[in-house]
C-alpha cells in the first residue's frame, strides 16, 4: 500500500523540503510542512543537502521510516565534475574581477547546458541515483521539475487566483533567469522566458558588491540605503546603460558575459566613484522603472490583471508597490517564499496541479508544545513564569516600552517573520532602529514593520486594496497616511513607506489579540515586528535558540508558548 504523503526537495541555495499529506483539495497548514535547512543547521542560505528538514517533516508526519509516495526535485542542472573542470580552468587566468568573470561562466554554461539534451540526461541520471540512494526509493518515484517553472507555480496556485499573468525573476536557475507565465485554473503556462544572458540578471547582485555588501545574501540593504541617496545625472546614464527593456523582444537586453566581459566588468566599475547611498538610489530606481515597463507589457499583451510574483528579485518589497501601483493591475500577490528556499514548495505544486487556493497562512514549520518548552526552560535553569493569557501580558509591557521576544506556534516558512518567531516593541519610538538593531548586532538601514490590524488598514496605508494577501506576508511597501506617520514614526522610512504584516482573528488570532490589547490600552492598531535572530544567524527555530538569542539580544523579555521570562538584573 503507497504511503499518503509527498515529499519535495529545493537543492539549490537555501535548500529545505515541503511535504504534503494526502487530502481531498485541502492545503491546510494541518497537511503542509515547509521548512529550510538553515533553521535547523544554523548556516544560513545553506546549501548543504537537507537531511535535517527531512528528519523534521518526519516528526511532523509522525512517519517513523515510512516511505514518501513520491520525491519531487526542484532541479538545478548543474552536474557537478563539469564544473569543477571549468573552475579549475578559469582559476588560472590571471583576471581583474574573478568573480564577474566565474559568473559569466557559470552563466554561459548553464544556458547552453539547457540546449544539451544529451547533457541533461547524464545529469538527471546521476541526480537520479544519488537520491534515490540517499532516501532509499526506486529511483523510479523521484521526478524533476525545473527552476523557473516550480516559483511560477507557487506563485499562482497558492494566490486563490483562478486567472493570473505569473512573471519569475532572479539570478538564473537552470539557465533561465525570467519567465512570464498565464495561470488559467489547474494549468501554469510559459509564454516567455531569458536565458542567464539577460541584463538584468546579475545586476542587483553586482550593485550590492559594489556597495561592499554581500552578493545573494545582503540586496536587502540596497532597497533600504536607496532612500538616503540622490543619485546625479551622469551616475543615472550610467546605471541605465547596464540593461534595458526591449519592447522588440519583450525581455531585457542582454550581456555577453563570456566574450564581452571586460567591458561588463568596466561599465560597472565607473560606478565606484559614487557615493554607495547615490548608487543603490540609481539602481533601485533603474530597477523599478524597466521592470515595471517589462510587466506592463506583458500585462497589456495577455489581458491578465492578477499579477502573481515569484523568484529572488521579488524579495525587494519597493519594487513590488511599483507594480502593484501599475494601471493593469488589479490585484498583486507575491509567494511568502519567494526566493529559492520557497522552491520545494513550488516542486509539490507542479506536481499536483491543483485548483488555485489562497494561501491561509505561512506557519508551516516546526512547533513545539508547552511541556517541551517547559523542559527546555528547566533544563536551562531560568526563573521563568507561567501566564494564563500571556497575549494580554505581552500588550502591557509593550505599551510600557518593553522589548519582548515571542516564540508560539509553528515557524514562518520564509523569510519573514510573521510573529511567531518575532521581537515586538512599541511603534512610537522613532529612534528604534538605530539602538534595537545595536543590540542585535545588526547594520539595517530600512526600518522595522508593522503589524497592523486588518481593519486598520486603509487608516495607515494608501493604496491598499488589491495588495490585501499579499500584505499578510510582509511582501510589499505602502505610502503612509499621514496619521500612520505621526503616530508610529519607529516603522516609517525616511520615504514615507512601511512595509506592514495585515493580521486578522484568522491568519494569526493569538498575534492579534496581542496588537488589538495594545490597541485597547494606547488607539494604535499597530506594534513593531522584527525578526528574532542575531545578525547573520538564521532565524530561531527551537527553544533553546530562542532562550540563547533573547540572552544575546540582551531583550527585556521573552514569551515562549505560554511562559514568561524576564531579563536577568545582569544584563
Amino acid at each position: 500500500m503507497k504511503n499518503r504523503f509527498i515529499l519535495s526537495l529545493g537543492t539549490n541555495h537555501d535548500t529545505g523540503v515541503a511535504v504534503y499529506r494526502r487530502g481531498s483539495q485541502d492545503f491546510s497548514a494541518s497537511r503542509l510542512f515547509c521548512v529550510n535547512e538553515e533553521r535547523l543547521n544554523r548556516e544560513k542560505l545553506t546549501r548543504r543537502f537537507p537531511e535535517k528538514s527531512i528528519k523534521a517533516a518526519a516528526r511532523f508526519l509522525d512517519a517513523g521510516g515510512a516511505l514518501p509516495e513520491k520525491v519531487l526535485v526542484a532541479s538545478e542542472f548543474t552536474p557537478i565534475f563539469l564544473l569543477k573542470l571549468l573552475g579549475r580552468y578559469y582559476s588560472r587566468l590571471k583576471l581583474e574581477n574573478q568573480f564577474s568573470y566565474m559568473l559569466g561562466v557559470y552563466v554561459a554554461y548553464q544556458s547552453i547546458l539547457m540546449k544539451i539534451k544529451l547533457l541533461r540526461d547524464i545529469d538527471m541520471f546521476l541526480s537520479r541515483l544519488f537520491y534515490a540512494k540517499k532516501l532509499g526509493i526506486d529511483k523510479k518515484d523521484i521526478l524533476f521539475f525545473e527552476h523557473h517553472h516550480c516559483h511560477a507555480a507557487a506563485a499562482h496556485y497558492s494566490s486563490g487566483y483562478d486567472s493570473t499573468l505569473v512573471i519569475t525573476i532572479d539570478m538564473m536557475g537552470d539557465g533561465v533567469t525570467l519567465s512570464v507565465n498565464k495561470g488559467t485554473g489547474k494549468s501554469v503556462k510559459r509564454i516567455f522566458s531569458q536565458s542567464g544572458f539577460s541584463g538584468i540578471a546579475a545586476f542587483y547582485s553586482k550593485i550590492t558588491q559594489l556597495c561592499g555588501f554581500r552578493p545573494n545574501r545582503h540586496e536587502g540593504k540596497i532597497t533600504g540605503l536607496a532612500s538616503y541617496g540622490r543619485p546625479k545625472a551622469k551616475l543615472t546614464k550610467l546605471v541605465k546603460g547596464l540593461f534595458l527593456f526591449d519592447k522588440k523582444t519583450g525581455g531585457f537586453t542582454e550581456v555577453n558575459y563570456l566574450f564581452g566581459l571586460r567591458k561588463a566588468y568596466l561599465d560597472y566599475n565607473k560606478l565606484r566613484r559614487f557615493k554607495k547611498e547615490d548608487i543603490a538610489a540609481a539602481a533601485q530606481l533603474h530597477l523599478e522603472q524597466e521592470v515595471c515597463r517589462f510587466t506592463s507589457y506583458w500585462l497589456r499583451k495577455t489581458g491578465m490583471r492578477n499579477l502573481c510574483l515569484a523568484g529572488g528579485l521579488f524579495a525587494n518589497v519597493k519594487l513590488n508597490q511599483r507594480l502593484h501601483e501599475l494601471k493593469e493591475v488589479d490585484n498583486i500577490f507575491i509567494f511568502p517564499a519567494m526566493g529559492d528556499g520557497g522552491l520545494a514548495f513550488g516542486a509539490l505544486m507542479a506536481y499536483l496541479k491543483p485548483e488555485p487556493f489562497k494561501l491561509e497562512n505561512a506557519f508551516l514549520g516546526l512547533g513545539f508544545s508547552d511541556d517541551e518548552i517547559k523542559k527546555e526552560l528547566d533544563r536551562q535553569k531560568v526563573d521563568y513564569e507561567y501566564c494564563s493569557n500571556i497575549e494580554q501580558r505581552i500588550a502591557k509591557l509593550l505599551s510600557k516600552g518593553m522589548v519582548v521576544a515571542r516564540f508560539d506556534g509553528r515557524m514562518e516558512f520564509g523569510p519573514r517573520a510573521l510573529g511567531n518567531r518575532s521581537i515586538l516593541y512599541q511603534p512610537t519610538d522613532r529612534s528604534v532602529n538605530d539602538w534595537l538593531n545595536k543590540r542585535l548586532k545588526r547594520t539595517e538601514f530600512m526600518p522595522f514593520a508593522p503589524v497592523t490590524l486588518a481593519e486598520y488598514s486603509d487608516k495607515c496605508y494608501k493604496n491598499f486594496k488589491g495588495a490585501e494577501h499579499a500584505a499578510e506576508f510582509m511582501t510589499i511597501t505602502f505610502d503612509c497616511t499621514g496619521w500612520m506617520k505621526k503616530k508610529c514614526p519607529g516603522v516609517v522610512h525616511v520615504d514615507g513607506t512601511a512595509r506592514p504584516q495585515i493580521v486578522s482573528r484568522k491568519n494569526n488570532p493569538s498575534l492579534y489579540r496581542i496588537v488589538d490589547e495594545y490597541r485597547r490600552i494606547t488607539g494604535i492598531p499597530c506594534i513593531i515586528n522584527t525578526s528574532f535572530n542575531m545578525h547573520e544567524e538564521p532565524i530561531v527555530c527551537t527553544p533553546k535558540e530562542a532562550i540563547r538569542t533573547f540572552r544575546l539580544g540582551h531583550l527585556d523579555y521573552l514569551a515562549i508558548g505560554n511562559y514568561l521570562l524576564k531579563k536577568s538584573k545582569k544584563g
